[in-house]
């Protein structure tokens, strides 16, 4: 299949450091930061992998709850079986303590009497105690099967004989989980914690299968740790070793008799994450339990990119004997406070959350029932809503996955309404399906920037615009996806009166009631203080203020498109890249005209084309920072949006501007000096090469092989890391480096005049073909756009002193310590945005003209030249 690509989705795996960053999302003001520079961007990354900042604690009921079955019946069902295995380890528990006293006491006699008896009591002494131990596990299977004849399906049926096949099974657990649960605190490796963390899990999931013929409700999964720990996962991209790995199992497969074995270096079956449930990370008693935070954050990454249909996760962090659950959402992680298994109470806990998983609905251990994945048949179905009805389709994997543990977790599948067939013909999609979780409004009809609303008005508009046949226009077919289903994604939950509901799926209705709660009063409060802190303060620090919102609504959307489109690394000339850019703004000035729609993103990512040579033509994509001119509200500039190096200034600055024409006409120009200056063909031609910008990836374990000095400069990051090269950088460069006031006042000072915008032009890649005219036409954008305006107070780039401003500052003594006001002209150009755009437009569209021809006469050389 050729390479696909949509927008609003994570980089792709080989893209160079040169390709800019992500930054700005619906409200994130915790994602914009005032100061922005390079260690700036590199520590919130950092951030978002190493747990700092991402996490909040609460109480463990509250965390337990949220894995508290939905069914009343399969409630009650769980709770009676976690009251029973809990007794029944506290009943194995405290023998092991009693046992223990006596032995030492025994202990203490045989070195009174000389020692002569001490090693000989110690074989008897755990012969005793494993008998004793088989007898209180033998008693339980038996007190389950008698409670299997009280139920009404068991009447007239005698119980079974005690299955000593399973007692012994057991009882070899309990030896080793009581390390875990007795002695964690002792272990001084990891490694020797492997097998009892995972002995107590296959205990407890034991427990289940035996008794599940005493259910009403029979419980649906099993939680069991996976043969091997310590080892590497088989479909991941980081190589570090995951301690303990949990897979669902179902409880007909699982055999009781079957034992935890323990890790074998010559075996080398792995994990895979596809199949992973949850992590737990283990450290030893000697190190904090935040030690192990970092690494399970940075593994359970990995969860989402493999599992498609993956909506939260759940993992444990675990040093000695002490636990911490957490829960992994699409833009945080709630974490308990530590449990000591020493305790009973805590001993009841982890019994609780591991029996409540094996009885809860798959939406509620975090998968997605509307994405199905039929593994033998080698495809996904995925269920998309379109006006009260549900459309499905079907793909055979994800083009890009979620690749971040926090975000919108943007997932894009090529599909179609044909079902593969394994061993027919090749599949071939038509549709690109895009689901994400972005910020947004509380309601649907309050959500001026839901992509499917904003894309499904541009397929209508411009079906009507094209209708009416305008002969001004061009056929704009192709030229951006047309919208064919999406919506809000909604997952069937029971209510408390057991009646089924369809329930948007939001990070809120993931949560339960108590929690929502709360987390609504934290959210209030803080607003309250913002608003506070802004009506008082009067100078810079409000972005800083905006910062303290944490908890912003995130809801689960997902949208169907017609039209499927290449990355720009394809394209093989600048003659192309002009037709594809000239398509672009053609196409965004009849959305603007007919739909009263801004783009508002215009980076690389979100421009693809179809075709190729004289017939190339450029389709814009990815609607997710779009407003609507029809929506007053949708117009307020309270938020940075788009990708850091192509945002305009007034973007950065956040100015008081209506959001205009203009400034995706700027961005426009970012582009072009952005791949004039990186060749965008480098990721495709040369991976292996170095790359201009100062920061490059690397392959982690490439940085072992590295100076000491070398290494202290790289950090770990997402399975790479970024090293800081020496190397002097492109000019562009400085377009993303440092706050986001520099990078403001960096584009001011580069388009301000001819000779500062040759500067960026002179370190043009002058080895790209036809490079010369794409130098040409980027400066005489930037001639009508700065230049050319008839006021002088709309030209430049810098901000300027009027002259009634001017002649008053230079004349008034008497009031000498005013500061005069200065004149922004981006402003003032916004007031005749329109009248510049047409302008733009038409230098575009001879470039366009003039690019084809040559394209033209190529192609009829190079067929004269096979001839």
């Amino acid at each position: 299949m050729q390479q696909l690509s949509i927008a609003g989705s994570d980089q792709p795996k080989d893209a160079l450091m040169s390709t800019p960053r992500k930054v700005c999302t619906v409200n994130s003001a915790s994602l914009v930061t005032k100061n922005y520079d390079g260690s700036e961007i590199l520590a919130a990354r950092k951030k978002e992998f190493m747990m700092v900042d991402n996490y909040m604690e609460y109480d463990i009921d509250g965390i337990l709850d949220l894995a508290v079955p939905e069914d009343e019946g399969a409630k009650s069902a769980s709770s009676a079986l976690v009251n029973s295995i809990a007794a029944l380890v506290e009943s194995l528990c405290t023998e092991e303590d009693s046992q223990s006293a006596s032995n030492k006491a025994e202990s203490l006699r045989g070195r009174r009497r000389g020692g002569t008896n001490t090693k000989a009591c110690k074989p008897s002494s755990a012969n005793s105690a494993s008998t004793r131990s088989a007898s209180i596990i033998s008693e339980w299977v038996l007190k389950q099967q008698q409670q299997h004849t009280l139920l009404p399906s068991a009447k007239g049926k005698s119980a079974k004989t005690r299955p000593t096949g399973n007692i012994a099974a057991l009882t070899s657990s309990i030896v080793e989980f009581k390390k875990w649960t007795i002695d964690g605190n002792k272990q001084t490796e990891e490694s020797a914690l492997y097998r009892p963390i995972s002995q107590f899990f296959d205990f407890v999931a034991s427990c289940i299968k035996l008794s599940q013929n005493t259910q009403r409700t029979l419980p649906k999964l099993l939680i069991v740790p996976f043969a091997k720990s310590g080892r590497k996962f088989e479909d991941g991209d980081d190589r570090s070793r995951v301690d303990i790995v949990l897979n669902l199992v179902e409880v007909d497969s699982y055999k009781v008799d079957t034992s935890i074995k323990l890790p074998e270096t010559t075996n080398n079956q792995s994990p895979k994450l596809i199949d992973t449930f949850a992590l737990v990370e283990v450290k030893t008693s000697q190190d904090s339990i935040d030690n192990a935070m970092p690494q399970l954050f940075r593994y359970s990454r990995g969860i989402y990119e493999e599992q498609y249909n993956r909506r939260f996760v759940w993992g444990l962090a675990v040093s000695g004997s002490l636990v911490k659950i957490v829960f992994f959402r699409p833009n945080y992680a709630l974490a308990s406070p530590v449990i000591d298994l020493g305790q009973t109470d805590s001993r009841k806990q982890l019994v609780s959350l591991l029996v409540s998983w094996s009885f809860c609905e798959s939406h509620q251990l975090g998968y997605d029932p509307t994405i199905i994945h039929h593994r033998e048949a080698g495809y996904y179905e995925i269920k998309v809503k379109h006006d009260g009805q549900t459309k499905t389709y079907y793909s055979e994997g994800a083009v890009i996955g979620a690749e971040r543990l926090f975000g919108r977790h943007t997932r894009c599948f090529a599909a179609s309404e044909e079902r593969p067939v394994r061993g027919g013909r090749e599949h071939q999609p038509d549709r690109f399906i895009k689901g994400a979780w972005p910020e947004a409004t509380k309601g649907a009809d309050a959500d001026y920037r839901d992509e499917s609303r904003h894309l499904r008005k541009v397929t209508e508009r411009l079906a009507m615009a094209k209708a009416k046949g305008s002969e001004d226009e061009i056929d704009l077919d192709g030229m951006y996806p047309r919208y064919d289903s999406g919506g809000r994604v909604q997952i069937r939950r029971l209510d408390a009166g057991g009646k089924c509901l369809a329930v948007e799926d939001t990070s809120k209705s993931i949560l339960s009631n108590r929690i929502s709660n709360e987390l609504d009063r934290r959210h209030t409060d803080k607003m309250t203080a913002l608003r506070s802190a802004e009506d008082e303060s009067t100078d810079d620090n409000t972005t800083q203020s905006r910062e303290i919102v944490r908890f912003p609504l995130r809801v689960h959307k997902r949208i169907c498109m017609i039209g499927i489109g290449r990355p720009l690394k394809y394209i093989r000339n600048c003659l192309e890249l002009i037709c594809v850019l000239a398509d672009v703004m053609e196409c965004h000035d009849a959305i603007y005209k007919h739909c009263n729609i801004l783009h508002r993103d215009m980076s690389t990512n979100n421009i693809l084309f179809t075709g190729s040579g004289s017939s190339i033509k450029g389709m814009l994509i990815d609607f997710d920072h779009a407003i609507c001119y029809d929506d007053v509200d949708s117009m307020r500039n309270f938020e940075r949006s788009g990708t850091l190096p192509y945002m305009s200034i007034m973007n950065l600055e956040r100015g008081n501007a209506d959001y205009s024409l203009l400034d995706e006409w700027e961005s426009l120009i970012y582009i072009m000096c952005w791949t004039g200056s990186y060749d965008w063909r480098a990721r495709r031609l040369v991976k292996e090469q170095k790359p201009a910008n100062p920061e490059r990836k690397i392959p982690t374990n490439a940085v072992k092989h590295r100076s000491a000095s070398r290494q202290r400069t790289a950090i770990r990051l997402n399975g790479y890391c970024t090293i800081r090269s020496d190397k002097p950088t492109k000019r562009v460069a400085n377009w993303c480096q440092g706050d986001v006031s520099k990078c403001a006042d960096q584009k001011r000072a580069d388009l301000h005049t001819y000779l500062s915008f040759d500067v960026i032009t002179d370190d043009f890649d002058m080895n790209i073909p036809y490079i010369k005219g794409l130098i040409h036409v980027v400066h005489n954008l930037r001639k009508i756009l700065i230049d050319d305006p008839e006021e002088v107070k709309q030209q430049g780039a810098l901000l300027k002193y009027s002259e009634s401003e001017r002649h008053s500052w230079e004349l008034d003594w008497d009031d000498v310590s005013r500061k005069p006001a200065k004149v922004d002209p981006f402003k003032e150009r916004a007031k005749v945005a329109d009248v510049i755009a047409k302008k733009l437009l038409q230098v575009m569209k001879v470039a366009r003209g003039n690019a084809q021809k040559l394209l033209i006469r190529d192609e009829q050389k190079d067929l004269a030249s096979d001839m």
